[in-house]
């Protein structure tokens, strides 16, 4: 089931009968002998149930699944490239972090992928959220170049953070990223642009990039928070008058830009919410508050 460019592994079914018998650790490895030589190859496979603790070792290449990953650890040390799971299902008990230092592509549409724990990748060089992920506690997701959300990421049990490089993060249209109805916050930040969907958390909402603009896509309201909002944008804008970022807040809220200042259309929300503009060079300041602003 499991082929690389120099040879074919067993078929999965007997591998997995011996990671039974071996206390239901399956190791999904390159044979020394191969390491050097395969350091390019990608291991292909279709989907992996009834195995406690899967192991992804000595990969130069991609590990891809195309069907679902069933098992309570998945372990995915820095020895793996890139790693691929697609299938329209699968459950990741315990936490998981994914050390690869290539891509990371998880998820696909029409299903959902799920970590019953924290879900945490900080190495790959880019990260695509190809479908709706939920998982039962923190998602920190920091790419260093690009990370495109096709999917919607959902926990009720922690904050979420996004972070990437100058390739920026990017929303697809119609995608949430939710801590609702738990009082987790949620985070993105980028040395490159930020594009908006959606945003939704019964705490804090932090957007800011260090070289780029927000951009808030449209229809939708781009951020309800039952806590503060702060948005940044140096060496950017925030929103654009005909496009502006749509907020529902119950705490106050801060923007900073270098670029213009009338991106943000403000929903009333109870309470005495404020919102208050600063602008990077030269500095200025201006705050109200009530209804929504056009």
């Amino acid at each position: 089931e499991f082929q690389t460019a120099h040879q074919r592994f067993r078929s999965l079914a007997r591998r997995r009968e011996a990671a039974n018998r071996l206390g239901s650790t399956f190791w999904f490895q390159l044979p020394r002998s191969t390491a050097t030589s395969a350091r390019g190859a990608d291991v292909t496979g279709t989907s992996v149930s009834g195995v406690s603790t899967l192991i992804l070792q000595d990969i130069g290449g991609t590990a891809a699944f195309s069907r679902p990953v069933d098992v309570a650890t998945l372990i995915v040390p820095a020895t793996v490239n890139g790693v691929s799971l697609t299938g329209a299902t699968g459950t990741v008990t315990n936490p998981i972090t994914f050390a690869n230092p290539g891509p990371l592509t998880l998820g696909t549409a029409g299903g959902t992928l799920t970590f019953g724990s924290d879900l945490t990748a900080s190495t790959p060089a880019s990260i695509v959220v190809n479908g709706p992920i939920a998982a039962g506690g923190a998602i920190e997701l920091t790419a260093a170049n690009s990370l495109s959300q096709l999917g919607s990421l959902t926990t009720t049990r922690g904050a979420v953070a996004l972070a990437a490089g100058a390739g920026g993060i990017t929303m697809a249209s119609g995608t949430t990223t939710s801590t609702s109805p738990g009082p987790g916050s949620i985070h993105y930040t980028a040395s490159g642009p930020i594009t908006l969907a959606s945003l939704v958390c019964g705490g804090d909402v932090v957007v800011e990039t260090t070289a780029g603009s927000i951009v808030a896509l449209p229809g939708q309201t781009n951020v309800t928070a039952g806590g503060a909002l702060s948005l940044a944008a140096f060496g950017g804008s925030v929103g654009t008058a005909a496009e502006p970022v749509s907020v529902a807040i119950d705490g106050n809220a801060t923007m900073n830009a270098t670029g213009m200042q009338d991106g943000v259309s403000r929903s009333p929300r109870p309470g005495p919410s404020a919102l208050s503009y600063r602008r990077s060079r030269p500095r200025w300041w201006a705050r109200f508050s009530g209804t929504a602003s056009t």
